[in-house]
């Protein structure tokens, strides 16, 4: 990838705005295109290979439109481009076509296995994203009055003079290529994971498929009615419904993905089976971590027969997420995202109202500022932004040592939050 930045990256741009805005035909605003694509990330104009760190992807044209494939579990590299002359006008042929293409593409894949293509209709300078989805999975024919589009995103480049040059060739990235290493915020996290992503629409409904085939099984039907108890002793009510459990399935799966790779520093996921154990949790144990994301509601996904479609979700998401740098995190991206995957009012419903990183940082520097060792206890801790902010705050008061270790464990009424904190990172007694 040639390291294309400032200036020069910005002049790339801006030129390439100017120039396809002018230009009034769909295969000349195509063109355009590829050649930007060819100037920022070192890419041939008129098809694509070889990249995405090295993982072999090409593109086929296929008259006027273009499907790049990817490897079949990655939830980027595998993107149906349908290019308009000017998409305001055109936008719902531009989407009768890409629900042509997916039916094709699906028609000729297995049912259980079929790539989770993302479509995007654009004109060069507006860009539209699709999740592409079926209501019946099982289909073995897809017909295009089958495939619904769900939107992710719209984004109109020519409004860039009130976004950055970098806003551009970042969403290029991230839906494209995925070339670049993040770092691991907050904003980031939900844009790649969150509501609106790809990666959720998709594994959301993979996943809802998945339980309603095997919810009936003794062997899940009794994982469900345990959850649902434990939701109507917590909040007094019946709440428990498919979709929530699922939910909480993908945030859960999430949650064991970014603890293994933060601990691990892996950028490549291990074999099928150690896979399996990190989802039962027995990973972490034999990291040396105990009672950490141990056999939980949401390890069902290990379970015959659910497994095999569990391990293709996994991998999915794990595609993106080997694109940050973790050990940068510094913020409570599991929060934000529940925030946003559990609807408010069914949060607050509830009873769960969360107080915002900025007032619980002022909360606890008042209290340390009284008493650095002093103990905290939050026994409705939530995601734990209390207990991880107070032990970011003893650390930086106290010093990094075995001591402070020692004095958290004693004092902080949860310690699994140092897991992200620690140096380096296996096993925790040896952070000195």
């Amino acid at each position: 990838m040639p390291d294309i930045r400032g200036p020069e990256r910005d002049e790339l741009i801006q030129r390439y705005l100017r120039e396809v805005e002018a230009l009034n035909t769909e295969p000349a605003r195509s063109h355009r295109f590829s050649m930007l694509l060819q100037a920022l990330f070192a890419l041939e104009p008129g098809f694509i290979e070889n990249y995405a760190q090295g993982v072999e992807k090409y593109l086929k044209v296929r008259q006027k439109d273009r499907v790049l494939r990817g490897q079949a579990d990655h939830l980027f590299g595998n993107i149906i481009l349908e290019f308009e002359a000017d998409l305001a006008k055109t936008r719902a042929e531009a989407e009768k076509q890409l629900r042509r293409y997916t039916a094709i593409l699906w028609s000729q894949e297995p049912a259980e296995a079929r790539t989770p293509y993302l479509c995007v209709a654009t004109d060069g300078v507006r860009f539209i994203t699709y999740t592409p989805v079926l209501d019946d999975f099982q289909a073995a024919e897809v017909v295009p009055e089958a495939v619904r589009l769900q939107i992710l995103e719209e984004v109109d480049w020519r409004q860039v003079s009130q976004i950055s040059t970098d806003e551009v060739f970042f969403w290029l990235d991230r839906y494209l290529l995925r070339q670049e290493i993040y770092s691991p915020t907050s904003e980031r996290i939900e844009k790649d994971f969150g509501l609106k992503s790809h990666a959720f629409q998709t594994a959301n409904a993979t996943l809802l498929t998945l339980w309603r085939q095997v919810k009936d099984q003794d062997a899940f039907a009794v994982i469900f009615d345990a959850w649902d108890k434990y939701l109507r002793i917590v909040y007094g009510s019946k709440v428990a419904a498919d979709e929530l459990f699922v939910r909480h399935t993908y945030l859960a799966t999430l949650a064991k993905l970014l603890a293994w790779q933060r601990l691990t520093e892996n950028t490549e996921l291990p074999g099928d089976d150690q896979v399996l154990r990190m989802l039962e949790g027995r990973l972490f144990k034999e990291l040396e971590i105990d009672n950490f994301l141990e056999e939980d509601f949401f390890s069902w996904l290990a379970r015959p027969p659910a497994h095999q479609t569990a391990l293709r979700v996994v991998r999915a998401l794990f595609s993106l997420l080997r694109h940050y740098r973790l050990r940068e995190l510094s913020e409570d991206v599991l929060k934000a995202l529940y925030q946003e995957l559990v609807d408010p009012e069914t949060r607050h419903d509830l009873g769960e109202y969360y107080t915002p990183d900025w007032l619980a940082h002022r909360m606890i520097n008042k209290m340390l500022d009284a008493n650095p060792q002093g103990a905290m206890l939050d026994p409705a801790c939530g995601s734990g932004t209390f207990l991880y902010l107070t032990i970011r705050e003893k650390i930086a008061r106290l010093g990094r040592t075995q001591e402070t270790l020692a004095h958290i464990l004693e004092n902080v009424g949860e310690p699994i939050s140092i897991l992200w904190l620690s140096s380096p990172p296996r096993p925790i007694t040896s952070w000195a």
